[in-house]
């Protein structure tokens, strides 16, 4: 049955979607969720997908989402037998009263500065911070940047490090936006291209995340933007941004 509408900040489209609500939902045939509160979108996920589930599917109970194997693996009676992870506590936040208002959250070091960041394998960029972090880190004023969507005022960088769960990610794609775009999230996003990387154990019992390093290998990412914004003024265009120190 449909709830009503809630305002959705969707890669895709930041309005008003239709709230359903679904019982009884099993999950691979084994795992049951009396209540799941799903957003309607008219957009198609591709690879054969039909929706996406929230982070709180990943911490009703103590899991492992293995990218080397492809699965998503229910411990029921607790995790164990796991060596050589990496341990985020108080890493599974409820933030307000919906059941669907659960969130990941690991540290990770740019540039040698630790931050502690949402986790967000829905968002299909790398990463994404705000100017905060940026300046903490030394990137706001980077001496090369490249400006993006939504008109000019994102700006892309590469860290000289990026470091998270004892592995090192050489020089990823950042985003960097000045207002903060979840207030749940304001230091920045980790996103899939990088939490594909790592195998994700919850611990829901004390609301632990472990991350370990699998064998998946690192996305080619291609700097495909000439460094300027360019608008239309009328029937002409107007360069509006130039990103220092970038072909532009």
């Amino acid at each position: 049955r449909q709830l009503g509408n809630r305002r959705l900040k969707l890669a895709f489209g930041d309005r008003n979607y239709p709230i359903f609500q679904a019982s009884d939902v099993l999950l691979g045939g084994r795992f049951q969720m009396p209540v799941l509160a799903l957003g309607g979108i008219e957009r198609k996920l591709g690879n054969g997908s039909v929706g996406a589930v929230p982070a709180r599917v990943l911490t009703v109970t103590d899991g492992e989402l293995d990218f080397d194997a492809g699965a998503w693996r229910i411990h029921p009676e607790g995790l164990s037998g796991l060596s050589g992870w990496t341990r985020f506590e108080k890493a599974i936040v409820q933030r307000g009263k919906n059941d669907d208002s659960r969130f990941l959250f690991a540290d990770a070091a740019i540039n040698g500065k630790s931050f502690r960041f949402g986790l967000d394998t829905g968002m299909p960029s790398v990463m994404r911070i705000y100017r905060r972090t940026a300046e903490a880190a030394g990137l706001w004023d980077a001496p090369r940047w490249t400006p993006a969507a939504p008109g000019g005022k994102t700006r892309v960088v590469r860290p000289d490090r990026f470091e998270i769960a004892g592995a090192t990610i050489p020089r990823p794609l950042i985003q960097i936006r000045e207002e903060v775009d979840w207030k749940e999230f304001d230091t920045g996003l980790i996103g899939l291209p990088i939490l594909r990387l790592f195998n994700l154990a919850t611990s829901n019992r004390d609301g632990a995340l472990l991350l370990k390093r699998n064998r998946q290998a690192p996305q080619e990412e291609n700097y495909n933007r000439g460094g300027m914004w360019v608008d239309r003024a009328g029937a002409a265009s107007l360069v509006m941004v130039v990103g220092p120190g970038s072909p532009a």
